[in-house]
C-alpha cells in the first residue's frame, strides 16, 4: 500500500512539475506577446504622429497651391487687361498712320502739281 502511495505521490509530483513547466512556458509566451503588443502600440502611436504630420504638410501645401493659383489667375487677368489696352493702342496708332499716310499722299500730290501754285 505504501508503495502505491509513493508511486501516486511520485506521479503527482512529476505531473505537478510538468504542469509548472507548461505554466512557465505559457507565462513566458504571454510576456513575449505582451511586449510585442506594447511595441506595436508604440509603433502605431509613432505612425499616427507621422500621419498627422504628413496630413498637416499636405494641407499646408494645398493652401499654398490654392494661393498660388489665385495669384496666377489674378496676374493672368491683369496681363489680359494690359494686352487688350496695348492692342487697342496699337489699333489707334495704326489708324493714325493710315490717316497720316493719306494726308501725306494728298500733300505730295498737291506739291507735285506745278500749275496749282502758278495760278494762285
Amino acid at each position: 500500500m505504501h508503495s502505491i502511495c509513493f508511486l501516486q505521490i511520485d506521479y503527482l509530483q512529476q505531473k505537478n512539475a510538468d504542469l509548472q513547466r507548461q505554466m512557465d512556458r505559457t507565462l513566458t509566451q504571454a510576456r513575449v506577446v505582451e511586449n510585442k503588443s506594447l511595441d506595436t502600440a508604440v509603433k502605431n502611436t509613432e505612425l499616427e504622429r507621422s500621419l498627422h504630420d504628413v496630413d498637416s504638410m499636405a494641407r499646408a501645401l494645398q493652401t499654398e497651391k490654392d494661393v498660388a493659383l489665385l495669384t496666377a489667375d489674378r496676374e493672368i487677368s491683369e496681363a489680359k487687361v494690359e494686352l487688350e489696352k496695348s492692342r487697342t493702342e496699337l489699333e489707334t496708332m495704326d489708324m493714325q498712320v493710315i490717316r497720316l499716310k493719306a494726308v501725306s499722299s494728298i500733300f505730295l500730290s498737291i506739291l507735285k502739281e506745278p500749275n496749282l501754285f502758278t495760278t494762285l
